[in-house]
């Protein structure tokens, strides 16, 4: 990546005196807001693993959850995405619900003596590991 995402955006800052936005030139009367175009530069986000947010609140934090969602985004569309659009027969416009129940149970069953095979972490020839189960 070559650095942060710049966004063109439009700011409305209320001016006057008591405002921190910038001050109207003289002349220009009747005007309560003054309005530019600038570009955005976003600082990264910073993210806590939760483990991390686990020890905050244990300590006695505040902890708040949000759900974010960019209600001026736009739906993805079949058509926006190149494989899905290539395959569109594949992929049902509309889901019905939740797939049906299966009743097939999946086990899979162990002979009754059968116990973990024992691998060692590392490898050793035939030979040496003969021998060493031997003396086992």
């Amino acid at each position: 990546m070559s650095g942060p995402v710049q966004q063109q955006t439009r700011a409305v800052v209320p001016v006057g005196s008591g405002s921190n936005g910038r001050e109207l030139p003289q002349g220009i009367e009747g005007r309560e807001k003054l309005e530019w175009e600038g570009v955005y530069k976003p600082k990264p986000a910073k993210f806590i693993s939760f483990v991390q947010a686990r020890k905050l609140v244990v300590q006695g934090y505040l902890a708040y959850s949000a759900d974010i969602q960019d209600v001026d985004a736009e739906s993805l569309s079949i058509e926006s995405i190149h494989v899905v659009f290539e395959f569109k027969e594949v992929f049902p416009i509309d889901f019905p619900g939740m797939p049906p129940d299966r009743y097939i149970d999946f086990c899979i069953d162990l002979e009754p003596s059968s116990h973990p095979i024992s691998i060692p972490s590392y490898r050793m020839a035939p030979a040496e590991l003969r021998e060493l189960k031997a003396q086992i």
